[in-house]
């Protein structure tokens, strides 16, 4: 997956800036570690497809490294999802989260 090409990857705004994320959301695969699953899922009460409709309708993302993802979600209240996007095997790994106030 070339992620200059425009066919591939999604596009969000993120502090006036255009941030292009390298996967498509409905063919990647998603997984998560065992802190984010035990810590963040349980408590948030997501599976899998839950974690993929938050990065989905993701408000932010902001790249923080060559393969690491800052995604900010409002899914039952404002989130934090830190992942890497691992092209050759084109599969995101959530590491760990953060979560803030609920919605108002």
């Amino acid at each position: 997956m070339n992620p200059e090409d425009p066919q591939n990857g999604e596009m969000f705004k993120c502090n006036e800036n255009v941030v292009k994320v390298p996967w498509q959301i409905e063919t990647v695969n998603v997984f998560a570690t065992k802190h984010f699953s035990k810590k963040y899922m349980s408590a948030w009460g997501w599976d899998y497809h839950a974690v993929r409709e938050a990065l989905r309708a993701a408000y932010a993302v902001r790249k923080t490294g060559t393969d690491k993802y800052e995604v900010y979600v409002n899914k039952g209240g404002y989130k934090k999802i830190v992942c890497v996007y691992y092209d050759d095997e084109d599969r995101i790994i959530c590491i760990t989260g953060s979560q803030g106030d609920t919605r108002v």
